[in-house]
C-alpha cells in the first residue's frame, strides 16, 4: 500500500489522470521544440560563412541561450512558487518566442545576443517546471517513466533541429 505522501488526491486538486497525462504530454513537445535551436544553428554553421559572422560569434550565439538558462535558474525557484504554472508556461513560451523572433530578424550583434539569452532565461521555466510537474502529480508507479520521457525531450528536439537544418540547407 502506498503512504499518503505518495499519492495525490487528483479528484481534490480537480484533474483526472487523463488530464495530468495530457498535460505532461504538452510539455514534452514544448520541452523538444524549446531545444530545436540548438541543434539547428551548429548545423547551419556552414551556410553563414556566407554571410561572414567569425566562428568565435557563432560560439558566442551557440552559448549565450545556456547563459540565459543559467541567470533564468537564480530566479526561477522564487518564481515556481509563487505563480501559477499556467501563467509560468505561457509567459515563458511567449518570452521564448520573441527571444527567437529577435535572433531571427535582426542582424544586430548585440539585439541576436540579447535574443539568444532571453529565449534561454525564459526556457529554463519549462526545464525546471516539467520535473516539478512530474513529481507532483504522477503515480508513483509511473514517475520513473514520465522522468525518463521528460530526459529525452532535449536530445530529441536537438535531433530534430539537425535533421530539419539539414534538409534545409540542402
Amino acid at each position: 500500500s502506498e503512504s499518503d505522501a505518495d499519492t495525490v488526491d487528483l479528484e481534490g486538486l480537480g484533474y483526472t489522470k487523463f488530464q495530468i497525462s495530457c498535460m505532461c504530454a504538452v510539455l514534452f513537445i514544448f520541452d523538444i521544440f524549446i531545444n530545436v535551436d540548438h541543434g539547428a544553428i551548429p548545423a547551419a554553421q556552414g551556410n553563414v560563412e556566407e554571410l561572414k559572422i567569425p566562428t568565435t560569434t557563432l560560439g558566442h550565439f551557440g552559448s549565450l541561450v545556456f547563459f540565459g538558462v543559467s541567470c533564468g535558474s537564480i530566479f526561477s525557484a522564487n518564481i515556481v512558487g509563487k505563480v501559477s504554472w499556467k501563467t509560468i508556461l505561457l509567459t515563458s513560451l511567449l518570452g521564448n518566442g520573441i527571444g527567437l523572433f529577435l535572433y531571427s530578424c535582426y542582424s544586430n550583434y548585440y539585439i541576436l545576443g540579447f535574443g539568444r539569452a532571453f529565449s534561454g532565461f525564459n526556457q529554463v521555466f519549462l526545464l525546471i517546471y516539467i520535473p516539478l510537474y512530474i513529481d507532483a502529480f504522477a503515480d508513483k508507479k509511473s514517475k520513473s517513466m514520465w522522468m525518463s520521457a521528460a530526459l529525452l525531450c532535449s536530445p530529441i528536439g536537438t535531433m530534430i533541429g539537425f535533421g530539419i537544418t539539414a534538409i534545409m540547407i540542402s
